[in-house]
């Protein structure tokens, strides 16, 4: 009978050695192909297929911004200013990071443009000269065209005078190009002055996506070399902003607050386990299961997600403090009895333990959230896997003899317990009931905080880059526009200009400083109509000023019949936005025009320098008109979830509830799930008074607390007979999670403060209220 369980016990250690190794080898292939580790807030929130549209539009409009980055490089000498620019584009073009790098615009570009526009010059004005046609200020055009001819900054040639003698397409590229805000056009060049520098500006598209923790680290290179390179030959000021920054710094801030406080609190519980256990051989033994935890967890996300996500890695640490309960009941109880008899006493409590969290975890993926999902799988399967490592390899592993833990450690661990135990019964109902109803009426007062913003990591000397760079341009596109459906591409610009009372009217206010619209780059077919009419009559009109005009210019008579007799065609070519899809501004204004989606053709309106939201979302619209603020639909979602995750995790602990009943008797029930209940409000009661405000991740850490705090009470209630030695394990489960997880509360990232706050005070409270399981039995025994 010894041999065929000793055989049965060796089967399955080889198996399981075998599927430890299978993981292993798939973690180290997957490795050296490259894990994709998506490290971006958004990735872990779900699409939303209500609005397709609006959906496309806020991607097509976010992959633009963020993928961009801006270079203002500054000096009092423009010389100078442009020697370093000249030097900062070579190394860009070098460094292979780029795409569409914006610069010196050539006069090949310039000309390409031109010609693009040519064919319809007849019907494209600018607004001022739109403004004239309107009221029949023909003069005001010949005088302004006059000015800019004998201007002696003019780069005005025979060839354009003769092509454009009313300057009409000239006007209207230069309208075209003031959406460049505070910038100027100088010597090919974007230009800026400020405090007696003047700035060049350079723009490029980041080819790969900022949120790679390789393209983060490749830009941070280039830009340190770039900087101290400018800083040390020229003296050029070199400003830069772009979302890279803040993604990388925030990766950088996880990566610095993550390895300092993992080495604090490994360092706490190397002392804390060698002066419990008088060895260092335990924390080898925890490390292995909470290891292979760890790689289980992660193959199961990457098998069925294709990759992790940075705050998945973070919460599915959680299993140092789940996992590792396992490894110390087993000393624990190894310590007391022999090795043959350890697992056979603590199965019950490691099996109820581990089904208990696995279904908190798995409650998550209920919800139609990607991030939730994720975290489930990882969490719910390395758990399982270090489950499986204690229960069929440390019977085997653990060869050694454990000693005896201290008297007085028991002891003092044992008086821990003797608060609840002075108490009359009657008296901890009482207690626990004010207690629990305090903190539930406390809760209905707490505030809440959804705001992406608040959540993430946003360096001050960024911000302060980030608005020196907007007061130097003018110009900031923010993260609203509006959104304008129709269906047809005509019916789009004529619902932006139905649009254009309403947008200079929030300007005017103060609502927004301007805006970029396709109605820039293609007027509607009825505006060029109807202009190209109001300029066709006047210019075969025999008293027209124009004729005037071009005798007072010396332009003979052919030449001015040669000009009327393009007004006598009665449909002009009018520019549409088929054509305009085929030009070069494309690429400079990718996100204007998304085409067609489903059956709707769809446009965006830019905007830029916004001061009110309110007002811009409040504004009289035409139909097919929406404003989108994507950081606020964000955050209402960060809002919606976090009601889900808090229903979700009241169901896990009703599941859980129902599952104890199988087992137990229902005051049993109500005792073992009563400490994390009341761990977990409390915690949250206290953050609403000390003015903290909930999200969402304070709610998915609730989840680490239920995991935990029900393995304590489950523990103490299947061995009250050994309850000193449980308690040892209890605590020292709870000095290690609050090491791993309640320094977090340090943290200067919003996120991982708010979970290091809610696990350290409901790991603590766990902890006090844990014996409170094993209380009434206790209690009778007494009696």
């Amino acid at each position: 009978m010894v041999m065929t369980s000793r055989w049965s016990q060796t089967k399955w250690v080889a198996v399981w050695s075998l599927l430890v190794l299978c993981c292993a080898l798939y973690l180290g292939f997957s490795f050296t192909q490259g894990i994709r580790v998506e490290t971006s807030v958004l990735d872990l929130l779900p699409k939303d297929q209500s609005d397709p549209i609006k959906e496309a539009a806020v991607a097509a409009v976010s992959e633009q911004v963020q993928q961009k980055v801006v270079f203002l490089l500054g000096h009092g000498d423009t010389a100078q200013a442009i020697k370093a620019a000249d030097s900062t584009y070579e190394r860009m073009v070098k460094s292979a990071l780029f795409e569409d790098i914006q610069y010196q615009v050539s006069a090949s570009q310039t000309q390409e443009i031109y010609q693009f526009y040519w064919p319809y010059r007849l019907t494209l004005f600018s607004d001022q000269f739109l403004h004239w046609l309107q009221i029949g200020d023909f003069s005001a055009m010949t005088t302004t065209a006059m000015k800019r001819l004998y201007n002696p900054t003019s780069v005005v040639n025979a060839d354009l005078l003769a092509q454009d003698p009313l300057f009409q397409l000239v006007d209207f590229l230069q309208n075209i190009a003031s959406a460049s805000g505070g910038l100027t056009m100088v010597q090919q060049r974007l230009w800026a002055k400020q405090d007696d520098l003047h700035y060049v500006f350079i723009q490029a598209t980041l080819k790969n996506t900022i949120f790679s923790l390789q393209t983060q680290t490749s830009y941070q290179s280039f830009f340190q070399e770039l900087k101290g390179e400018l800083t040390l030959h020229s003296n050029v000021r070199l400003l830069s902003t772009g979302a890279i920054y803040y993604a990388a710094a925030g990766v950088a801030s996880a990566k610095q607050e993550i390895s300092t406080i993992g080495l604090g609190s490994l360092l706490g519980v190397i002392i804390l386990v060698v002066l419990v256990f008088k060895s260092i051989r335990p924390l080898g033994f925890a490390v292995l299961s909470v290891s292979v935890g760890v790689m289980f967890g992660l193959s199961a996300c990457l098998l069925i997600f294709g990759g992790v996500h940075l705050m998945t890695l973070i919460f599915g640490a959680s299993l140092i403090g789940v996992s590792i309960d396992y490894t110390f009941h087993y000393f624990t109880e190894r310590s007391a009895v022999a090795h043959d008899q350890v697992i056979p006493n603590i199965r019950a409590g490691l099996t109820l333990g581990l089904v208990s969290s696995c279904i908190g975890y798995l409650a998550l993926s209920a919800a139609p959230f990607p991030g939730l999902q994720q975290m489930a799988a990882f969490s719910s399967v390395g758990l399982i896997a270090a489950f499986f490592s204690v229960v069929i390899w440390y019977p085997r592993l653990v060869t050694m003899q454990i000693k005896p833990l201290s008297p007085v450690l028991l002891r003092r661990v044992v008086a821990v317990s003797m608060f609840w135990r002075r108490l009359p019964l009657t008296g901890v109902y009482v207690l626990v009931s004010v207690l629990l109803m305090t903190s539930v009426g406390i809760l209905f007062f707490a505030n809440s905080n959804d705001d992406v913003r608040g959540l993430q990591h946003r360096p001050a000397d960024l911000l302060q880059q980030d608005n020196k760079i907007k007061s130097i341009m003018k110009l900031s596109v923010a993260n609203q526009f509006y959104l304008v459906t129709a269906h047809s591409a005509e019916a789009v610009l004529a619902k932006q200009k139905q649009m254009l009372p309403v947008l200079a009217e929030l300007k005017r206010d103060g609502a927004l400083g301007g805006y970029v619209a396709l109605l820039d780059m293609i007027p509607d077919a009825s505006t060029q109509n109807h202009a190209y009419q109001i300029l066709r009559t006047e210019m075969l009109s025999p008293t027209s000023v124009f004729m005037k005009y071009f005798n007072q210019l010396g332009f003979d008579d052919l030449f001015i019949e040669t000009m009327r007799q393009q007004y006598r065609h009665k449909q002009p070519q009018l520019l549409t936005v088929d054509h305009w899809q085929n030009s070069s501004l494309v690429s400079q204004f990718p996100f204007l025009w998304l085409g067609k989606i489903q059956d709707q053709f769809v446009a965006v309106v830019a905007l830029t320098d916004v001061q009110d939201l309110n007002a811009l979302a409040s504004a009289e619209l035409p139909d097919g008109v929406q404003f989108v603020d994507y950081v606020e639909d964000i955050s209402n979602v960060f809002a919606k979830y976090r009601d889900l995750v808090t229903l979700l995790v009241i169901a896990a602990y009703g599941i859980i509830l129902l599952l104890l009943i199988i087992r137990y008797r229902w005051l049993q029930v109500l005792l073992i799930i009563l400490p994390p209940v009341l761990a977990a409000v409390l915690s949250l009661a206290i953050l609403t008074l000390a003015g903290v405000a909930l999200n969402l991740f304070m709610m998915l850490a609730l989840m680490l607390v239920l995991g935990i705090g029900i393995d304590y009470t489950l523990f103490l209630t299947e061995h009250p007979e050994s309850q000193s030695t449980t308690l040892v394990a209890i605590l020292l489960s709870a000095v290690t999670t609050m090491l791993s997880f309640g320094l977090l509360a340090l943290s200067d990232m919003p996120v991982l403060q708010g979970i290091g706050l809610v696990v350290l005070l409901g790991i603590f409270f766990s902890t006090v209220f844990a014996p409170l399981a094993c209380l009434a039995g206790i209690k009778k025994r007494e009696a």
